[in-house]
């Protein structure tokens, strides 16, 4: 593991073991959620469909995150930007297992300071919106063929009973369930089509 961070310039200091003429070529793109990032690639962890998505993930993130922004975007401050850019960082990484203090470390603001701020703007506590976004998810996800748990990794959940109660509590019956009246729908329809 060790060889694998000094093959790509990962050290203790992300950037300690690059040349100074790589070196100023990320400076312009590298943030401390870049770096933060990069060494999420290098965690030691048992590769299963799990982290195989994980890392998919991550890949996807480092590139979007050395996409220079643009000089107005560097510039802009208030909570109408971290309310914009939290919005956007849980509709990129719901599926993550993140959480609202996840998100208030990316904006560098206190957990309850952004937490109030989003109810206030939002209408909806970050919590529930990333409930929301999830639960989206696993709705289309329970039309398809995924079993349970594939749905729950793909989710971020730490295993099926956790987003069976997630579910549960969100719509009132078991994902089971309501795939089930989802298929009953879709045949009812089909058949009075007919």
């Amino acid at each position: 593991m060790e060889e694998n961070r000094r093959y790509v310039g990962l050290g203790t200091n992300l950037l300690l073991n690059i040349s100074p003429d790589d070196r100023r070529l990320l400076f312009g793109v590298m943030s401390k959620e870049l770096e933060v990032t990069l060494r999420q690639l290098f965690i030691s962890q048992k590769y299963d469909l799990k982290r195989y998505t994980e890392l998919c993930s991550i890949i996807y993130r480092v590139f979007s995150l050395m996409i220079p922004l643009d000089d107005s975007d560097k510039h802009k401050q208030g909570r109408e930007n971290w309310i914009s850019r939290s919005v956007d960082y849980m509709d990129t990484h719901y599926m993550e297992k993140i959480s609202v203090r996840d998100v208030a470390d990316y904006l560098s603001v206190h957990r309850a300071y952004f937490s109030k701020l989003f109810s206030e703007q939002m209408g909806v506590s970050p919590v529930h919106y990333l409930q929301k976004l999830r639960m989206n998810k696993a709705e289309e996800l329970l039309k398809s063929s995924y079993t349970i748990s594939e749905i729950s990794l793909m989710l971020g959940y730490s295993d099926p009973y956790a987003f069976t109660h997630a579910f549960r509590n969100y719509h009132g019956t078991p994902p089971g369930n309501w795939r089930r009246s989802m298929h009953g729908e879709v045949r009812k329809v089909i058949s009075e089509q007919l």
